[in-house]
């Protein structure tokens, strides 16, 4: 019912969707995994959870050590 109604002058229907993820001091207290459960508990749908978790998957910690180049995946904290 959200996206019922008329065309004008029958033209396409187009929808654009805004998502924010404003979680004060989240990244600093609460695991990424609880973040995207909690997620899902609200039913925020598959597509969503998934654009989170995309988020999450690409910090990465490059650093150098005598032995060479390393990457670590940060888990949690600021992102």
């Amino acid at each position: 019912k959200a996206i019922a109604g008329k065309r004008w002058k029958s033209g396409e229907k187009k929808y654009c969707i805004i998502m924010t993820l404003y979680i004060k001091n989240a990244f600093n207290s609460a695991g990424r995994g609880s973040i995207v459960e909690a997620l899902g508990k609200f039913s925020v749908p598959g597509y969503m959870r998934g654009i989170v978790v995309d988020y999450f998957k690409k910090h990465i910690l490059h650093y150098s050590t005598d032995e060479g180049p390393k990457k670590y995946g940060i888990i949690g904290g600021v992102p």
